[in-house]
């Protein structure tokens, strides 16, 4: 009975011991061969790593560094300055204001005939004298005429602020710098009279500080501003379009935020930065018109 009992089992248990066995060798023929492929892959992977930069595709890797730096700006490629030595322009013409932008493509500048209202002008816009806005630096702007780049410079002249009076100082006609005006004499009529005016013209800066010191409501209401957010340092904005404002390149609609660098809108410190910004001899004057900001930079007497 025994016998037959492993005889009605022997075959199924074959075939099972084989389908084992072959399941067994398959599984390890499938393991040798990804171990294989594994171990090439990674060989060239590694050599890949250790390859040289030349080796790979610069195109490529160019591309990415590049795209990957620009997100925050490159380190290593800082603009430098570039100074252009040109004449200065005989052109009858006054540099009132400046727009600067980190391209100077989209840079404008704030130009007036002689006795005439400024007018704004982007980099490429033909000016008087038949000359083309070139470029435009911090303190100066350059015009092309005829081919060749002529200079156009801050005047010292006025900045439009008016004493406690109400009298405007000495015409820009008496401001003129003259090529003698180190050297000339005391008795010279034309040197008295730019002395005059820019003794004039420090008694009206002054004044106009002592103002804003005391009474800053009454000084902001005359010149046309309001603060944003009153006792704060959110700056000031243009609500008219008072002379000395519109002279200076702002308009309604304008919130000044800062002077040389120092937030506007509390009183008491804004008087302080008179006193700095008339040191320094010009003020850099940021302003956001329409959501975007942009420096104005105005030169003091």
């Amino acid at each position: 009975m025994i016998e037959q009992l492993l005889n009605r089992f022997q075959q199924p248990l074959s075939i099972g011991i084989v389908a084992i066995c072959t399941g067994w060798a398959i599984y390890l023929i499938v393991q040798n061969v990804f171990f294989y492929l594994d171990a090439q892959v990674a060989v060239e992977l590694d050599q890949v790593a250790q390859a040289p930069a030349t080796s790979r595709n610069p195109a490529r890797s160019t591309s990415i560094q590049d795209t990957t730096l620009s997100l925050f700006g490159r380190t290593n490629d800082t603009p430098k300055a570039v100074v252009v030595e040109a004449p200065q322009t005989r052109l009858n013409l006054e540099l009132e204001g400046v727009f600067l932008s980190a391209a100077n493509e989209v840079s404008s500048a704030i130009v007036a005939e002689r006795g005439r209202d400024g007018k704004l002008y982007r980099v490429g816009d033909k000016l008087p004298g038949n000359s083309v806005l070139h470029s435009v630096a911090a303190d100066h702007i350059l015009l092309k005429r005829s081919g060749r780049l002529e200079k156009l410079m801050f005047v010292t002249k006025r900045l439009g602020i008016e004493t406690a009076s109400g009298n405007r100082r000495g015409s820009s006609s008496a401001v003129k710098p003259q090529r003698t005006l180190a050297s000339a004499r005391p008795t010279n009529p034309r040197a008295t009279s730019s002395t005059t005016s820019q003794r004039s013209s420090g008694d009206a800066i002054a004044d106009f500080r002592n103002r804003l010191a005391t009474n800053p409501k009454s000084v902001l209401d005359e010149y046309g501003l309001k603060a944003v957010a009153p006792g704060t340092s959110q700056g000031y904005k243009v609500e008219s379009a008072h002379p000395a404002l519109r002279n200076s390149g702002l308009q309604p609609g304008d919130r000044v935020v800062s002077v040389n660098g120092a937030p506007l809108g509390v009183a008491m410190n804004d008087a302080r930065l008179v006193d700095q910004a008339r040191s320094a001899g010009r003020v850099r004057v940021e302003v956001e018109r329409g959501g975007r900001r942009f420096f104005l930079t105005i030169p003091i007497p």
